[in-house]
């Protein structure tokens, strides 16, 4: 089953609520050359030992979205006095930039890569500001306050009115000046770097920073994390605090409130498809008066109307195409129910981080195949007649040894096939894998061995296979039912033929997919000439073929 990777980001303090309540990033250059520096503000009223704290960061986009990929220590005994500010800059930075470091960091950002100010130790954390993100290749930067690209060749300044880190980015950076919390200027503007000043309010405050308010949540979500931020407000000496989280039906009848007292944020909860959701904060004084407060509505993914189990099966895979793989791998689904279906939302994903949604209507009929690949263009992936393509530019790949292809609906796997880089499965170059039709379940196509290689040539002929079809491995049931080889394992010299009396054809093939052998209408084949290992004797009369998988000790 794919992993659900929920990155539970627990708060480790209720530190005293003055003007900030915590760290936060205040300044950041990505400049000409090594022009690079990160600054980090402290008001919190005292001095922070740094060795709690981390700045985790990703080079361009993550291994697995939403996590990062280097862990980044301070110092030893590094501190950042109340009012002061931390540097971090590249040791080959300007002499201007160096002169205000504390710390010295080769690898900082090029633009497209997210840095992360976090609370805690690797394995437990919080995060609590953030520039960029984890969740993706930005491009050659992050838009900014209504500024194309601002993390590439600008200077980001937080506002002196923010008060506090947001993990939250796309809030964080906004859409333009009034709403963003940064002010975006030129490259190599290091005024102001080594120093800072924050115009915070004393006003208790509590905001829900996601899900925005009035979202409508991604196809296949089933957890949500509700990010809230307090200022000015110590739960336990000041108050108190609620969250209230409440489902609605289509009707507006509500099906379900959940209270939890004094949260700690973020909070993570399973939602239901098709409901709207009403989250509302509350702090409350000791008297039990309300201090602050906060509300945001949401709704849930539309409900997928799912079909059973195997119901949609993988029938054949281009996974290692001739010379380049990109644009040309593909793969075959068959629908084994007495009804179309329509695949729209549905996700394909490996047990990794390889993941699509199909993002629009995709019917495959009752009894047919369809073609899922990279690229729909026969110009562009050797001719096979794709119906779906996920572009190059997804990270879904198939890999040329070993790896799953899954396909879920509303988060119930229909189908999955593991290949295992020839251990029981095919492993062919240039040449598709394909399910024997005998094996059109989704139990049977699990095992390796009622898969086989075809080899039709398709489009320009530098690939095998039958995409769209049903495979040419398939066989004449009246002409070849009873064909036996034998002895299998072979221990000698010759392979016996039993149960053919048509004239026919042999062609033998390596597990690359490479003809060895070839003869007409000969019952015994001599194999003295082959090594040891795994063959394919493909067996071919009237153009109709079966295929046999031999062992050679």
């Amino acid at each position: 089953m794919k992993k659900l990777y929920i990155l539970l980001l627990s708060l480790t303090t209720t530190a005293s609520f003055s003007q900030a309540t915590d760290l936060f990033f205040s300044q950041y250059g990505e400049g000409s050359s090594n022009n690079k520096f990160l600054e980090i503000y402290n008001g919190t009223g005292q001095d922070v030992d740094l060795s709690n704290y981390a700045f985790p960061s990703v080079a361009n986009a993550p291994d697995v979205p939403g996590t990062h990929e280097y862990w980044n220590d301070f110092p030893e005994g590094a501190v950042v006095a109340n009012g002061d500010v931390y540097v971090i800059a590249h040791p080959s930075a300007s002499d201007e930039i160096t002169a205000t470091a504390d710390h010295f960091h080769q690898y900082l950002s090029n633009g497209d890569d997210g840095y992360a100010l976090a609370l805690g130790t690797e394995e437990q954390y919080s995060i609590i500001d953030f520039i960029g993100d984890f969740n993706g290749d930005p491009g050659d930067g992050w838009d900014v306050a209504g500024v194309e690209e601002a993390t590439k060749n600008h200077t980001l300044t937080r506002k002196s009115s923010i008060c506090q880190g947001n993990p939250d980015w796309d809030a964080s950076r906004g859409t333009n000046e009034e709403d963003s919390e940064w002010i975006v200027t030129e490259q190599n503007d290091s005024t102001g770097l080594g120093s800072h000043v924050a115009e915070c309010s004393s006003d208790v405050s509590v905001l829900i920073t996601s899900p925005a308010n009035g979202v409508t949540l991604a196809a296949g979500t089933v957890y949500i994390d509700i990010s809230f931020s307090v200022s000015n407000f110590e739960l336990g000496v000041d108050g108190y605090a609620t969250l209230a989280f409440q489902s609605m039906d289509a009707e507006g009848n509500m099906v379900e409130t959940e209270m939890l007292n004094n949260p700690t944020s973020p909070v993570t909860l399973t939602i239901t498809c098709g409901l709207t959701y009403q989250v509302s904060v509350v702090l409350y004084n000791n008297d039990d008066s309300t201090a602050a407060n906060d509300t945001t509505i949401f709704y849930a993914p539309a409900c997928v109307d799912c079909p059973d189990v195997g119901s949609v099966i993988i029938t054949e895979i281009l996974n290692n195409a001739d010379g380049n793989d990109d644009g040309k791998e593909w793969f075959e689904i068959y629908n084994t129910s007495d009804a179309a279906i329509d695949l729209q939302d549905w996700t394909v994903t490996d047990e990794g981080s390889n993941a699509i949604t199909i993002s629009e209507s995709l019917v495959i009929e009752a009894g047919g195949f369809l073609v899922l690949g990279e690229e729909t263009d026969p110009t562009l992936n050797s001719g096979a007649e794709v119906d779906y393509a996920w572009g190059t530019d997804s990270n879904l790949t198939l890999g040329n040894g070993d790896d799953e292809i899954i396909l879920s609906c509303g988060g119930v796997i229909i189908d999955m096939v593991a290949y295992d880089n020839g251990d029981t499965f095919p492993d062919p170059n240039s040449f598709s894998m394909a399910l024997s039709p005998d094996a059109y379940n989704s139990v049977d196509n699990d095992l390796g061995e009622n898969w086989g290689i075809s080899l039709q040539p398709y489009g320009d002929g530098e690939n095998s296979g039958t995409p769209g079809t049903e495979p040419q491995l398939s066989m004449n049931e009246n002409q070849f039912t009873n064909i036996k080889l034998y002895p299998n394992p072979v221990v000698g010299d010759y392979i016996n033929i039993e149960g053919i009396n048509s004239d026919f054809q042999i062609k033998v093939f390596n597990v690359l997919g490479k003809v060895v052998l070839q003869s007409a209408n000969s019952k015994t084949i001599n194999i003295s000439n082959l090594q040891s290992g795994i063959y394919l004797v493909e067996l071919s009369s009237d153009n109709s073929f079966i295929t046999k998988k031999i062992i050679i000790e």
